[in-house]
């Protein structure tokens, strides 16, 4: 949808993704805070599909629409409950993504512990947080998503 300052959005939809001649699929669920309009998270909802082209024929039948095309590179490791990839977008540059493997109740405590997981393990105390993903980012080009972070360790 678009909002009436021109931004186009995308809270909630389907991702196909094809890699090395197999596919996934994915629905992509962004929660926002009632009070500051930002993201918090994102629930993904993911599995594998034999055939890919099929699964984007059928959902074209049913009236969806192919809006945004990704192509990246990906690296992906494990590390402890995170893993961490690191994505090379064609035209938009090098992102690294931590994400926790693990349901936490509180969010808040969840940043906290990610960001000292960063800081700590991997030696990443400044960092930008990406509150949307890859699709706002592409269709918004001129919009900043992200909000610096500097982590202190004690």
């Amino acid at each position: 949808f678009s909002h009436p300052d021109g931004e186009k959005d995308a809270l909630k939809y389907l991702r196909i993704r094809y890699s090395n001649n197999q596919g996934s699929i994915c629905f992509k669920d962004w929660h926002r805070d009632s009070k500051t309009g930002k993201t918090t998270h994102c629930d993904e909802y993911e599995t594998n599909v034999e055939n890919p082209d099929t699964v984007i024929a059928l959902f074209e039948q049913l009236g969806y629409t192919n809006k945004t095309f990704v192509q990246k590179t990906r690296r992906k490791f494990i590390a402890d409950h995170y893993e961490i990839v690191i994505d090379e977008l064609q035209y938009h540059g090098t992102f690294i993504e931590v994400e926790l493997k693990q349901k936490r109740s509180d969010l808040a405590a969840a940043l906290k512990e990610l960001e000292a997981f960063l800081a700590k393990t991997v030696g990443i105390t400044e960092f930008w947080i990406q509150n949307r993903g890859y699709v706002s980012m592409i269709r918004n080009p001129d919009l900043d998503y992200g909000e610096y972070r500097n982590y202190s360790i004690n």
